[in-house]
């Protein structure tokens, strides 16, 4: 198993974070180091963008893409300490239609 991934395993643990969570956080870091090919503290931000461009154009709930995001600023911001590598995105939002 890749360190780091392991390193976000122990990070989510103290944090305090679900379980269930916890192992969707770990499947979103193991799909960008597959997609990536490469260790996740070697990605570029170009890399980056384009795994997270995939993310959003996935047939998925807004939750689903939520948390495959939510799960990359906690790797990169809480892990790798390196908050401005996921600068670049913002949440997608849910959409409520307005009532008839």
């Amino acid at each position: 198993m890749d360190t780091l991934i392991a390193q976000l395993g122990q990070d989510l643990a103290r944090a305090g974070y679900a379980k269930r969570t916890q192992a969707r956080y770990l499947e979103t870091a193991r799909r960008l180091r597959a997609r990536c090919g490469c260790d996740i503290g070697a990605i570029t931000r170009e890399q980056l963008r384009e795994f997270v461009d995939e993310v959003m154009r996935r047939e998925a709930s807004t939750s689903t893409k939520s948390h495959a995001l939510c799960a990359l600023r906690f790797l990169y911001a809480r892990t790798l300490g390196t908050p401005e590598m996921v600068s670049f995105f913002r949440l997608p939002r849910k959409h409520s239609p307005l009532p008839t």
